[in-house]
């Protein structure tokens, strides 16, 4: 079955009003402005973005760069209604399934442009539907099924030509993992077809690179099972819930070979291991170098697991609800650095890095929510019953609806469509904001109205102390930057604040300088807030404490010198880059101190690297 999706709490809504990032939304353009347009299905094709919208008299294809002049109606024209289905990207063009009420539903292509947007083959001849669907790309080639007049659902393979578009697989084919596109693990595309030997369930595992001799069957009699919810890879091998009509429906793995198709474990074994004790492994997602799933052992309810691929290391991460009921983590998402899931029973929004003892919760949730998207170093997500936008930054306090720097109206999203998609650094989805959109139309988020070009951030460890360093080419507005550290990475907390420039379009550099002992961990980010409260995050940076005692360096701004004192007794080969990575200087220092002369060097943030037998220092000098 589809994984349930999830939601916010009201109590959450209304108790906190904070928001950790302030954007802009922007109408793309006004497709229908008598009613909603609800934009679906957005996807990215080179240096466009197509979606599928109502324009007011039937459903069409559109194309669009991002404003409103590049936004165009693509058709087909002719007909009142269409019914479009699979827009999947590939080489650079968008290919899709339509009925234009002559030729029943079968692939079309568009390149962006009306004349380029057709019918790209009549798989089943006249006016009988072919039915294209799953349309994936793997081993740089289209994959989908569609049924022809010998046979329904055949696998095809197409390489973008009428005359390279052909089946290699004619026996009835169907997807497993519970979405619209085929499982992909390395340039296979993996699916169940007719075993033709199989005494049981009648079907098999298959595997195909896009030829007649890549596509094979790697375990028959076997069900893989439908609607269990995606899969994962893992080291050349994918990860699925899979029934050999012997230990019911338990966790499988295969690397497209019928010797690497193994049972990795009976996580329900039941009495006496038979069929119906299931342990309905799904939701799986890569984390690290491991693969996290939901499932039950038959006692703990459906809850968190982990794999490596072994039956010994095959586990439950934590028992979040204790009992037989279960947590239910269907929905699962990497987001700096740690495994966020929504606890779909609970109603509430966990965090791991895949230990018991480090999987808490961070915000209760209210029923059918889903994560949406990573942007602007923030997760995005929604819910059906409460169709309004939010975001999180992985804690309690930051886990809060969207609101926009230009409106003071709550951003609602159309809960007949959950694609969001970032295109060119914004985050685009099907919304409605009053006083911006009219209906449900295509609109964007953007940090534009912030413009703070920050080209570096870098720190290291001092005698002791942590030096942060900072370069802006650019500023606009700019009020200060709050620097903040994190004992896990996760949860920042305000350790300074720093006057920013205001304006200016010239290099500026920062620093800010603090015991290491008020932040041992060592992780650092820059809040970058302007004049009108608006602010956005730098990246996180973690400081080194593995520092060579008795090796040091810094910029001594009176002699326009870098300074390199080496007390470590040993020879010390030094090289000087720029924040870009660019080699302008390099020497040897022995034992004492050494000046490199900067009266040559342009302002700006430099990395001083040096290696010794002692080991490997890096220093991050400014240069003014």
């Amino acid at each position: 079955m589809k994984a349930p999706l999830l939601t916010l709490s009201v109590c959450l809504f209304m108790s906190l009003s904070s928001l950790q990032a302030q954007v802009n939304v922007k109408l793309v353009k006004d497709l229908y402005r008598f009613g909603s347009s609800k934009p679906n299905s957005l996807v990215v094709a080179g240096d466009k973005m197509f979606f599928f919208a109502f324009d007011g008299t039937t459903n069409a294809l559109f194309v669009t760069k991002g404003d409103s002049a590049s936004t165009i109606d693509l058709g087909p024209t002719g007909a009142v209604s269409y019914t479009f289905n699979f827009l999947t990207a590939y080489n650079g063009k968008a290919y899709f399934a339509v009925d234009d009420n002559s030729h029943g539903t079968e692939l079309w292509v568009s390149d962006g442009t009306v004349a380029g947007t057709k019918l790209f083959m009549d798989i089943y001849p006249g006016s009988t539907a072919s039915n294209p669907l799953y349309l994936t790309v793997a081993n740089n080639k289209l994959f989908f099924m569609a049924d022809l007049p010998s046979n329904n659902r055949q696998l095809f393979v197409s390489d973008g030509t009428v005359t390279g578009t052909k089946v290699i697989k004619n026996d009835f084919c169907d997807n497993f993992n519970g979405t619209t596109t085929l499982v992909v693990n390395g340039n296979d595309v993996l699916f169940k077809s007719d075993n033709g030997t199989g005494p049981n369930v009648g079907y098999g595992l298959w595997a195909s690179d896009g030829t007649a001799a890549g596509t094979i069957l790697l375990k028959g009699d076997f069900n893989p099972a439908n609607g269990a919810g995606n899969s994962a890879s893992l080291n050349g091998k994918v990860y699925f819930g899979g029934d050999d009509n012997v230990n019911g429906l338990e966790l499988w793995a295969t690397d497209n070979t019928p010797a690497g198709t193994y049972l990795v474990k009976n996580i329900s074994p039941g009495d006496g291991g038979g069929v119906f004790a299931n342990s309905s492994p799904q939701a799986f997602c890569l984390y690290g170098n491991n693969v996290y799933f939901s499932a039950t052992d038959g006692t703990h309810g459906q809850e968190l697991w982990v794999t490596d691929g072994t039956s010994a290391n095959t586990h439950m991460v934590k028992d979040v609800e204790p009992g037989s009921n279960g947590s239910l983590p269907y929905h699962s998402i990497v987001y700096n650095n740690k495994l966020y899931f929504i606890a779909w029973g609970l109603q509430q929004l966990w965090v791991t890095d895949g230990t018991d003892a480090n999987t808490k919760l961070v915000a209760p949730l209210s029923n059918n929510s889903q994560f949406a998207a990573i942007w602007n170093n923030l997760m995005y997500f929604e819910s059906p019953d409460n169709p309004v936008v939010y975001q999180s930054d992985g804690t309690t306090a930051g886990t809060v609806p969207v609101k926009a720097a230009n409106t003071a109206s709550p951003i609602y999203y159309s809960s007949t469509d959950y694609h969001y998609t970032v295109f060119n650094n914004e985050l685009y989805f099907s919304g409605e904001v009053t006083g911006i959109t009219e209906g449900y139309e295509l609109v964007k988020l953007t940090t534009g109205a912030l413009p703070v070009t920050l080209t570096s951030f870098a720190g290291q460890a001092v005698k002791g102390d942590d030096l942060l360093t900072w370069q802006t080419a650019a500023e606009s507005n700019t009020a200060y930057f709050e620097v903040q550290q994190a004992a896990d990475g996760v949860n920042f907390i305000k350790a300074a604040s720093i006057a920013a420039a205001g304006n200016s379009n010239s290099l500026k550099i920062y620093n800010y300088q603090q015991k290491s002992t008020l932040n041992p961990a060592g992780f650092y980010r820059l809040k970058m807030v302007d004049k009108n409260g608006a602010f956005v995050y730098s990246n996180i940076i973690k400081i080194s404490r593995n520092n060579i005692a008795g090796l040091t360096a810094f910029y001594n701004s009176a002699g326009r010198q870098i300074i390199i004192q080496n007390n470590t007794n040993t020879v010390c080969n030094w090289q000087l880059y720029t924040a870009s990575g660019a080699l302008v200087k390099k020497g040897v220092s022995s034992a004492g101190s050494i000046s490199v002369p900067a009266s040559g060097l342009a302002g700006g943030v430099y990395m001083l690297a040096c290696q010794s037998a002692s080991g490997n220092n890096k220093f991050t000098l400014p240069v003014f």
